[in-house]
């Protein structure tokens, strides 16, 4: 196993910890229904239990390999994480169904995907999808940009 597995999952742990201990100062529950700490209570156990499963497989063989395969993979990994950053600064300017729209413009082929025809479809499929979720299924309000959606 590599390195980055053993690191990966602790800090996943630590990161779930968290999420866990700070849903338990919500309410889990309210007159019966779920709270605000009953989504984050459950996706941070959902993720300590994946965490767990990454340490036990890393422990399973032992350690080998470079903590990174490459400089290239990191810097990749921090151009997609400042990508997924700058949409909160976007976001308020130009709303969810826009900003997804060119998050998914420019991640789509940034992570590989070289056909005009799979790119076009996730930039307007994923925000539709996602408009239709929340607006029409959730009734759950998006951010709207300046046309108003």
């Amino acid at each position: 196993m590599k390195i980055a597995d053993r690191v990966g999952g602790f800090i996943l742990l630590a990161f779930a910890g968290y999420i866990m201990i700070t849903a338990l100062s919500m309410q889990y529950a309210i007159s019966g229904v779920p709270g605000p700490g009953f989504l984050p209570f459950w996706a941070g156990l959902i993720l300590a239990v994946s965490a767990v499963l990454i340490l036990v497989k890393s422990w399973k063989k032992p350690l080998a390999g470079l903590l990174m395969e490459s400089r290239a993979i990191l810097w990749r990994t921090l151009i997609f994480g400042l990508g997924m950053a700058a949409m909160i600064f976007v976001l308020p300017h130009l709303g969810m169904v826009v900003t997804l729209a060119l998050f998914m413009l420019l991640a789509v082929p940034f992570l590989g995907a070289r056909e005009k025809v799979k790119i076009a479809m996730a930039v307007v499929l994923v925000p539709l999808f996602v408009f239709v979720l929340f607006q029409y299924v959730l009734q759950v309000p998006l951010p709207a940009g300046p046309w108003r959606f």
